[in-house]
């Protein structure tokens, strides 16, 4: 098991500064309307904003990356912390909440990040572009929404997935990468190859 501690990733891959705009924005906007548990805290949301990170340190996204799709974006988990490294990032952010979706585009004006967000639902998401890595965090996957993504994707394209529960047919050819971050249970994080 990886012992991994937040503020290491945050000090080595983040502006503090920029983080704390970010976080104020989402912990402003979620006095207003709900955008994730109301019991979270903001040392909570600092480490899910570094778990966000653990592609960059795992270097499993890079500059040359590619175009991006981030599903179910919620508040900008992980695509923002990422954004906020400074790859130039080409990350499409798709959004099924409206209220979240049109914050998401506030929190990237107001950062200065560029990225596209889509209010949609991932099954009825259609792109000319193709993704060389999608992300899911908070989804769960099923062979519906593999499918989805296969047809998505570039031919080999990756899915970071950040969390427990995953197809049982594919995790024996998944990269797996298990952790606990600060003092809290075992995680993972997996990268599946889309074929």
């Amino acid at each position: 098991m990886n012992q991994i501690i937040s503020a290491d990733l945050i000090k080595r891959y983040l502006h503090q500064e920029r983080l704390d705009v970010f976080l104020n924005e989402v912990e402003k906007a979620n006095r207003v309307f709900n955008l994730y548990s109301r019991n979270l805290r903001r040392a909570d949301l600092k480490i899910l904003a570094a778990e966000s990170l653990l592609p960059l340190h795992l270097e499993w996204i890079i500059a040359e990356s590619g175009h991006i799709l981030d599903i179910g974006s919620g508040w900008g988990i992980p695509a923002v912390p990422l954004l906020l490294f400074n790859l130039n990032l080409n990350i499409t952010l798709v959004e099924r909440s409206q209220r979240k979706s049109d914050f998401i585009k506030l929190v990237l004006s107001r950062l200065g990040l560029a990225a596209q967000v889509v209010t949609e639902d991932i099954v009825r998401f259609h792109s000319d572009v193709k993704y060389g890595i999608i992300s899911v965090r908070g989804v769960s996957v099923n062979s519906r929404l593999l499918t989805q993504m296969k047809a998505l994707s570039t031919v080999g394209g990756q899915l970071i997935y950040f969390g427990q529960a995953f197809p049982d047919e594919t995790i024996d050819s998944a990269e797996i990468y298990e952790y606990s971050i600060d003092s809290l249970p075992a995680r993972k994080i997996i990268k599946y190859t889309l074929l």
